[in-house]
């Protein structure tokens, strides 16, 4: 067991040091799970694909998610308003916000419009260079950690597996793998400029 954690942090300090993420940990198994029970099965939108990532690479995402979640929720970039993946705030505290607002708007005899947007498969659709863009200039991260999660992002490759029938691996050119420990973080720096259009 000592021998084995030894090398796991021998692997992980040299993966921050060059500011590479190991090539191994990059594949994932997509298991497709519906949406929500008694949609359509026939319908592939209903899905969501879950991937399912080697334990190693959840370990490694741990560490840097210890150190990159405080460093990012430090900047004014990081929006205010942001409830999910955020210690303390839900979707409950997102809709008590929303209704406090919209009673102090009513009493003060304010109009109230509510503007509401769904970005179907948003974490599929993140455009890789834009995250780095954003990690750089919203977030002042450079150097190393930069390089490091630019190489946690390029080069994936997953592959579908429904029962015992698994499909031939394909390279995943946009998105964040739901299922990784960096996922949420990495998806709210992609839309932090929201928080601003808000404000």
């Amino acid at each position: 067991m000592a021998l084995s954690l030894g090398l796991l942090l021998t692997e992980n300090n040299a993966s921050f040091n060059c500011g590479h993420f190991p090539a191994k940990l990059k594949l994932g198994q997509i298991t497709p799970l519906l949406k929500k029970a008694g949609l359509d099965a026939t319908d592939d939108c209903n899905f969501r694909p879950i991937s399912n990532l080697p334990t190693m690479s959840k370990l490694l995402d741990s560490l840097v998610l210890s150190r990159l979640q405080p460093h990012l929720l430090s900047f004014p970039s990081y929006s205010t308003l942001q409830s999910a993946y955020w210690s303390l705030h839900s979707t409950e505290t997102a809709l008590l916000k929303v209704t406090g607002d919209i009673y102090r708007s009513l009493d003060s005899g304010s109009f109230t419009a509510l503007v509401s947007l769904d970005i179907s498969a948003a974490y599929d659709t993140i455009d890789h260079s834009v995250v780095s863009s954003r990690l750089q200039s919203d977030f002042s991260i450079d150097g190393k950690a930069l390089a490091w999660n630019q190489s946690h992002l390029s080069d994936r490759h997953s592959f579908v597996q429904v029962n015992c029938s698994a499909a031939c691996q394909q390279p995943c050119v946009a998105g964040v793998p739901q299922g990784s420990v960096l996922g949420p973080l990495l998806f709210t720096a992609y839309i932090s400029p929201i928080g601003r259009v808000v404000r």
